[in-house]
This record gives structure tokens, C-alpha cells and sequence, in this order.
């Protein structure tokens, strides 16, 4: 199929987006775990910093946003996921079959 390079390099820059979200995701999880133990063992005016009201909303923020990024990159899976079973199914449809497997 001639002109086809185009389509194939733009599949492949998704596949990587795709791929990158979900990494992403866990290494946002590992970074806010190490954000709560700073903030639970960190002192300042004589009290831990997680009591804090704007350090608790930064951290809900992360988390929202961790969270988010999950989401999203799960749903994206579940997607593709339907439409590369949709495309089998099209491509093993339109071959013909041999005439042992009649």
C-alpha cells in the first residue's frame, strides 16, 4: 500500500504518548509517597508541616492529578484495545480462507 508510512509513524508517536502517561502515573505515585514521609517527619514553627493547610491541598493536588493521569491512560488502553479487536476481526473477515480449513 503505497502512502501508508504516514499513518504508520503517526500509530507508533500514539503508541509512545500512550505508553509515557502510564509510566508517568507510577512514578507520580512513588513521588508523592516520598512527598507525605517529607512532610510527616519535616518540623517547622514547631509543628510537622502536614498539618498545614496549603501543604494539604498541594498534596491532594498531586494526588488528584496522579489520579487523573491513571484514569485517562486506563481508559485509553480500554480503547484501543476495542478497536484493534475490531480491526482483526474486519482483516480475518475479508481473507479468504484455504480450502483444508472448509
Amino acid at each position: 500500500m503505497e502512502g501508508g508510512g504516514f499513518k504508520v509513524a503517526m500509530n507508533i508517536l500514539n503508541n509512545g504518548r500512550f505508553g509515557m502517561a502510564a509510566c508517568l502515573s507510577g512514578t507520580m505515585k512513588a513521588s508523592i509517597q516520598r512527598a507525605v514521609e517529607h512532610c510527616s517527619s519535616r518540623i517547622q514553627f514547631g509543628r510537622r508541616i502536614d498539618s498545614f493547610g496549603t501543604i494539604q491541598e498541594k498534596l491532594a493536588r498531586m494526588a488528584m492529578a496522579q489520579y487523573v493521569t491513571e484514569v485517562s491512560s486506563l481508559q485509553l488502553t480500554q480503547k484501543q484495545r476495542k478497536l484493534m479487536v475490531i480491526e482483526f476481526r474486519q482483516k480475518a473477515v475479508s481473507l479468504p480462507c484455504h480450502p483444508l480449513w472448509q
